[in-house]
């Protein structure tokens, strides 16, 4: 007895048994309820007029009759643990009838498996990570990260597998999306950001990082030779996104403020007039909260006569910042720029990262794409993308408005002069810029770093006045700041 050529068989075993090519009969082996069958096929060139009608067993042929009978193979014939194995994996079987496929389904029920109860064991150890998160957030000052949110209305969505792959502007066939509520975000911050709705285009990211991929990705494809220029103030995923963009790169000095060294960029630019520049530019620094002057950068180029360049910008905190001050520095599209990056999860609070990205849309249209598989343009980075992240921010945007979040900043904003003054009181120098909400002072000593989650960066270190931040906390870290180091004077 012969095998036939593999037919898809997930076990990765051939079912199907045939005799030899001159032999008459043919027959097939499958199970059901633990029973070796075999289906087998007469070659006739016509079925005589007063047959019977084929078994309902037959789903499909051209010619022939089919005969159904029980076998009992050897118990311990390999052939039999074969057929059984793959009945385990899987519940249909596929054979094939004078060249045409015959699929016969197996008498066994298909039962779909409930999810199984989590274990004692790990309900447990949830229960511990949720005790030692609650704990840790009364010491959570050094990352811009609010904390003082509650959207439990996203609980009901957690049910289903949605997903916000391609486009939000257009119709994807997978129907389980939040694009809706996408949009409207995205409209949200072009607003805010000073876009034109007409001339610009965005997307939910899954952060920061991902919007200044986006946007130096969409700078590489408009200007193939540019040279990307980055402050050493900038955050530190700069340095791996243009490995990653494969894009020519120098970083800029910086200044103790934190701001670009506005005349090493233009004399490096000067050096390299042959390549568009691509900027980089950050709206808050990671450690100092610096806003980079854009008019300065705008008119270092134009005094070099540059004719082609791109102005990404890095607003990941201070893009949803600057809004809400009366007297913000240029950091929007109406200030020139290409693109921007801007998280979600800081300024107005997620319980998982998020972000907005915002570009012109003739730079989107150089990289959009069709695809059938989810029926719309290919725009983004990411494939699949988080749908639960929309309902937080259009939620959040819901409940706070413009009001709420101009309230929100003046009590960040005033949280952090009060940081300021603790700090004086003890004779430590602290500082922040104009319009932020980063408070800098000496380097602490390590158990404050570790206690108080606070992030340090050479001599400095930083206390970022998020909206959970409280009165009580910064009089405790400044005291124990205080109390173990010899920052006073």
């Amino acid at each position: 007895m012969e095998k036939n050529p593999k037919k898809y068989d997930p076990s990765g075993q051939n079912l199907r048994f045939k005799r030899g090519p001159n032999h008459p009969n043919s027959h097939d082996l499958y199970l059901e309820d633990g029973r070796i069958l075999v289906l087998e096929y007469t070659r006739q060139a016509k079925s005589p007029p007063t047959e019977k009608p084929p078994p309902k067993r037959l789903l499909a042929k051209r010619s022939g009759k089919l005969r159904l009978r029980q076998v009992k193979p050897a118990e311990n014939s390999p052939n039999t643990a074969r057929f059984r194995r793959s009945a385990e994996h899987f519940p249909f079987q596929h054979f094939s009838f004078n060249q045409t496929p015959v699929f016969l389904r197996l008498a066994m029920p298909l039962i779909h498996p409930p999810m199984p109860p989590l274990p004692t064991s790990a309900a447990a150890r949830l229960a511990a990570l949720s005790l030692s998160m609650e704990e840790l957030t009364n010491t959570f000052i050094g990352y811009p990260c609010a904390q003082d949110f509650n959207y439990p209305e996203i609980v009901p969505f957690l049910g289903y597998a949605i997903n916000n792959v391609g486009d939000p502007f257009g119709e994807s066939i997978y129907r389980e999306n939040t694009f809706a509520l996408e949009r409207e975000v995205v409209g949200f911050f072009q607003k805010h950001l000073r876009a034109f709705a007409n001339d610009t285009w965005g997307y939910m990211t899954s952060g920061g990082t991902e919007g200044n991929l986006y946007g130096l990705y969409l700078a590489r494809e408009t200007l193939p030779t540019g040279i990307i220029y980055y402050s050493e103030h900038t955050h530190y995923s700069a340095a791996k996104l243009v490995r990653v963009l494969g894009a020519r790169s120098i970083m800029i000095r910086g200044q103790d403020n934190g701001e670009i060294d506005y005349e090493d960029l233009r004399e490096t630019i000067r050096i390299h007039r042959d390549a568009p520049p691509i900027i980089l530019a950050n709206i808050g620094t990671t450690m100092h909260g610096a806003v980079d002057n854009l008019t300065t950068i705008k008119t270092i180029l134009k005094e070099l006569a540059v004719p082609r360049f791109y102005l990404h910008v890095d607003a990941a905190l201070s893009g949803m910042l600057l809004p809400w001050v009366t007297d913000p520095q240029p950091f929007g599209f109406d200030a020139g720029i290409d693109s921007i990056s801007v998280s979600g999860h800081k300024f107005i609070g997620s319980p998982m990262p998020c972000g907005v990205v915002l570009a012109r849309q003739r730079h989107v249209d150089r990289v959009a794409r069709s695809v059938e598989y989810v029926g719309c343009m290919d725009t983004t980075i990411a494939g699949s993308r988080n749908a639960v992240t929309p309902i937080v921010m259009w939620s959040a945007i819901q409940r706070w408005g413009e009001d709420g979040f101009r309230a929100r900043m003046d009590h960040c904003l005033g949280m952090a002069d009060y940081t300021i003054a603790m700090f004086a009181n003890y004779g430590i120098s602290a500082w922040r810029h104009p319009n932020s909400i980063t408070v800098v002072f000496p380097r602490p000593p390590a158990a404050v770093i570790r206690d108080w989650q606070i992030a340090p960066s050479g001599d400095i270190a930083h206390i970022i006045t998020m909206p959970h931040v409280t009165c009580e906390m910064i009089d405790k870290v400044v005291h124990e700041t205080a109390t173990h180091s010899n920052l006073t004077s």
